[in-house]
């Protein structure tokens, strides 16, 4: 690309594993998060559950994507039991989450407001493959508005059953959840 001499730069940032815990001790990495889903009440004595934990040991990843492959030498009943397991998972990782950023947010979480404001004045493209949605909660506290302002296309909840849709973005300014 040829910029002529009145054209800037836009500057883009991938956000991957860790952005959130930087940013705030209290969000979790994928370490904590699958240590709280092993102590959790529906799956600490889940025979189910503990059936995946040959599949790893520590790891939430690998245990929502095993739970989602139709496996072709496991029974019907498993393979539904695998299905519930999984969207019994997702809902206590949404559950955490929300929990983790409303003690965030409490906080005040200033160094989300000054990093988002960088983004907002120098028009950047935020690209995150985070599971959690910190960056577009200190959105709505920092500029008042609704984070979906920032999506090309919408993104929905985790847990959530997945439609796309064209949205209007920031001038500028766009975000992508991968």
């Amino acid at each position: 690309m040829i910029l002529n001499r009145t054209e800037k730069m836009k500057t883009s940032y991938i956000l991957g594993a860790g952005f959130s815990r930087a940013m705030s001790d209290e969000m979790p990495l994928l370490k904590d998060l699958s240590e709280y889903i092993k102590k959790h009440p529906a799956f600490i004595n889940n025979p189910e559950f503990k059936r995946l934990l040959w599949v790893s040991e520590n790891n939430v990843e690998v245990w929502l994507t095993y739970l989602t492959q139709d496996l072709p030498w496991l029974s019907s009943n498993l393979h539904f039991s695998n299905k519930s397991m999984f969207l019994t998972m997702i809902a206590v990782i949404q559950d955490y989450f929300k929990t983790k950023q409303v003690i965030v947010r409490k906080a005040g979480g200033a160094g989300f407001g000054v990093l988002i404001n960088y983004w907002k004045e120098h028009h950047s493209s935020v690209i995150s493959m985070n599971y959690d949605t910190m960056v577009e909660e200190m959105y709505k506290v920092w500029h008042s508005s609704s984070f979906r302002e920032l999506y090309p296309i919408n993104i929905v909840p985790i847990g959530s059953e997945l439609k796309v849709s064209s949205s209007l973005a920031l001038r500028d300014t766009k975000a992508f959840k991968l």
